[in-house]
């Protein structure tokens, strides 16, 4: 008896026989196109042929997207959350540290490298265009309404609280652009208002595709709708899926 106690003690401290979380993030960094290096959380899901590109608002960061990446990945459905270049960990470049609070119009439509290079990366994973969803917040929902405009084979785009143009990057116009089969899910509260006429704005001007509409009560931005409707995370899975 005695001998097969010691067995088992060994077996649990070896993580035999343990019930693991299948939950893990792994920190990951890659280069844009002109020299800036882009920060981001990897949530991998196992023989998953499904990718989400997560694009955060300003001024929050990669971790704003945790939740629904988390259960993204118990869906089985692998996601990459970036912190955009300014942001959280995102700030080194060749020129020196980068500050998001000081860009230009044009330093903040350069985010579109960041959303490039992130999708190369998922590609070097395994990922086509055509397995790529986007959900963005603010300004990100804005940059993955323009990405998902010219890249077509995107099948899915989230925008919560989208502007019709935030800093130059302008979803008015990627908008219209949108291709028939792409599916669409639009978000936003109604004491936000730029947003929330925005969707309504978007939501009518969208020609190829009639987009799923979400409209709150309250005044929550981007990622903070997560604590106005906290089944709107399954919301987003359903429409990946």
């Amino acid at each position: 008896m005695g001998k097969a106690v010691l067995f088992i003690s060994i077996l649990l401290l070896l993580g035999f026989g343990c019930a693991k979380s299948p939950l893990t993030m792994e920190k990951i960094s890659f280069q844009t196109s002109d020299g800036i290096t882009i920060v981001g959380n990897w949530y991998a899901a196992p023989e998953s042929k499904r990718f989400v590109l997560l694009l955060h608002m300003m001024p929050a960061s990669k971790e704003s997207w945790h939740p629904l990446a988390e259960a993204l990945q118990t869906a089985g459905v692998a996601s990459l959350a970036i912190d955009f270049r300014g942001h959280g960990e995102s700030i080194a470049s060749q020129g020196g540290a980068l500050d998001y609070k000081k860009f230009s119009d044009t330093e903040q439509q350069a985010k579109m490298r960041d959303v490039e290079a992130a999708v190369a990366w998922l590609k070097e994973k395994g990922a086509r265009e055509e397995t790529i969803a986007l959900v963005g917040a603010s300004i990100g929902a804005n940059l993955a309404m323009v990405y998902g405009s010219e890249h077509t084979k995107i099948p899915a785009i989230v925008a919560l609280s989208p502007g019709l143009e935030y800093r130059g990057v302008n979803a008015e116009r990627a908008g219209v652009h949108i291709a028939p089969f792409q599916k669409v899910l639009l978000a936003a509260a109604e004491g936000d208002t730029y947003s929330f006429d925005t969707v309504n704005t978007l939501a009518g001007r969208m020609v190829a595709v009639e987009p799923e509409v979400l409209r709150y009560r309250g005044s929550a931005h981007g990622t903070d709708l997560f604590k106005t409707d906290p089944a709107l995370i399954q919301k987003i899975i359903s429409l990946l899926q």
